[in-house]
């Protein structure tokens, strides 16, 4: 929930000066998804030695 507002900020940004919004979009796309995993092991991580 964090991450979409600074995504679509960045995406409105690209298009408005016309700053290669495809590649900008693209990599939005690309870390959101590699980031996805990570939250899901850090979240594990948390659940299972500080949590349980």
């Amino acid at each position: 929930e964090m991450m979409v507002p600074l995504a679509v900020a960045n995406i409105n940004l690209a298009s408005l000066y016309e700053c290669k919004p495809k590649d900008v979009t693209s990599l939005i796309l690309i870390s959101t998804v590699l980031f996805i995993p990570l939250l899901f092991g850090l979240s594990w991580i948390v659940n299972h030695y500080y949590l349980g």
